[in-house]
């Protein structure tokens, strides 16, 4: 599956020219978002909210800087005096989306955040942090964009979160690695 999702990555993150559409281009324009992501973390379901900012070139290829972190922190494995531990997350780097299909209302886009993150496993109870750890996270996703104003859309998103290298007590690669779905609102066009 990790392989599937590497190449899957790498051949979203590579622009191609797929149709030739009828509309003025401009050379490059601005962009933000705001999300909320659903996904799982530890075999749990968890919130999580971000953005991004970036440029948009000849309306077709977007880089961006995004970022997400936990809405509130999520249980792990482990227990200290009856409480168990918590693990909070965050994670950003470079987003790079290109447009599949661009129409009057709708748009498809596909791409891929490839990015640090960090993680924190603490004991509340106690208040102290146990240890954290930096790694590697990829995900690709894909999104259609519905245009309510000439300069917002809604957006929906659909992805898959890979992590390696994570070094926490009762949390691996895999409890990290999960499907993504978010909604959010996209301004700029």
């Amino acid at each position: 599956m990790r392989s599937f999702a590497l190449l899957l990555t790498l051949a979203l993150l590579t622009p191609c020219r797929l149709a030739a559409q009828d509309y003025p281009l401009d050379p490059v324009r601005a962009l933000a978002a705001g999300e909320v992501k659903a996904t799982w973390l530890a075999d749990q379901g968890s919130w999580m909210v971000g953005g991004k900012v970036g440029l948009l070139f000849q309306d077709r290829l977007s880089l961006s800087a995004a970022g997400y972190a936990l809405a509130s922190s999520v249980a792990v494995g482990g227990t200290d005096a009856g409480s168990s531990f918590r693990l909070d997350l965050g994670y950003g780097g470079l987003l790079t989306e290109y447009q599949l299909r661009r129409g009057e209302d709708l748009d498809l886009t596909v791409g891929g955040l490839v990015g640090a993150a960090v993680g924190e496993v603490s004991a509340p109870a106690q208040q102290i942090l146990i240890t954290a750890d930096n790694f590697f996270v990829l995900e690709p996703e894909v999104t259609l964009r519905y245009r309510l104003l000439p300069w917002l859309r809604a957006t929906a998103s659909a992805g898959y979160r890979l992590a390696w290298g994570v070094s926490l007590p009762g949390v691996g690669d895999g409890d990290l690695e999960a499907a993504t779905f978010s909604v959010g609102l996209h301004v700029g066009r």
